[in-house]
């Protein structure tokens, strides 16, 4: 499943190439038909994203405003087409978004429905803040830990905790602060849960601008990185069999659902 920060660079994407045009909307597939043919021949007005939950904002006709909510789950993919050659659409294309310039297919999504505002408002207000946007809130992010006594692992993948932080990010947001995984939520400390924050915002900011995760490089060497295209992720723990710190072996095991990577010997503290 993707991380917020490929959420949040499709959103950049989808606004950049669509921002005031007026769209064909189409469902091949038939099962988003009726939304399709209610936001057809309207105006793409923007895109949002809120952890992993991406928001399409149309203006209809009559200047009243839809939204389109899209979460991609595991199967969910976006595939961009040519233009010129107006490429034959896979019958399980759930919705394609045509302009003059840019054709955008979806597949496979977990959910692709027509939206409110308000219906938007309480779909936000039930995930937890997001580090990406301008209303992220530490403090609250702060106060949900507190009140969870789960693994800080498994409420680091928790989407009412922090929005937007996957398997790949919670691994090396634990190991880059040396803390013990197993720790119970509500034991970790106002100042740590503030870093973990602040290294979230960092690393996912740098995972939009790459389109890739990056977690071992500092700010001068990841831009370096970037400006060289480089299409290798770099991880400090994740799918590692060997610690790079202390060369002891990486443990694995489940922890919220999903494969935890970590080195117990080097993540000791809370």
């Amino acid at each position: 499943m993707p991380e917020g920060h490929t959420i949040h660079r499709m959103a950049k994407d989808h606004e950049e190439w669509f921002r005031g045009k007026r769209v064909d909307l189409s469902s091949p597939q038939g099962r988003f038909r009726d939304g399709a043919q209610a936001l057809n021949q309207s105006i793409f007005h923007s895109a949002s994203a809120h952890g992993k939950h991406l928001f399409h904002r149309y203006i209809l006709s009559d200047t009243s405003d839809a939204f389109i909510h899209i979460h991609l789950g595991l199967y969910g993919k976006f595939r961009s087409r040519n233009i010129e050659h107006q490429a034959i659409v896979s019958p399980n294309c759930r919705l394609r978004i045509q302009s003059e310039t840019h054709i955008l297919d979806l597949s496979g999504p977990t959910c692709c429905e027509v939206l409110t505002a308000d219906e938007v408002k309480q779909k936000c207000s039930q995930l937890g803040p997001d580090p990406l946007r301008d209303d992220g809130d530490v403090e609250l992010f702060i106060e949900r830990l507190a009140k969870r006594r789960i693994p800080i692992a498994a409420a680091l993948l928790n989407q009412k905790v922090i929005a937007g932080l996957g398997n790949i990010y919670r691994a090396e947001l634990l190991f880059e602060h040396r803390i013990n995984p197993l720790t119970p939520a509500n034991e970790i400390k106002a100042s740590t849960a503030r870093d973990l924050w602040h290294t979230a915002m960092w690393w996912l900011a740098l995972g939009v601008k790459a389109d890739q995760i990056i977690t071992t490089l500092d700010k001068a060497s990841a831009e370096d990185h970037i400006a060289k295209g480089k299409r290798s992720e770099s991880l400090m723990i994740y799918g590692h069999s060997t610690c790079l710190k202390c060369e002891s072996p990486v443990e694995t095991r489940s922890v919220g659902n999903r494969k935890l990577y970590a080195c117990f010997e080097c993540q000791i503290g809370s």
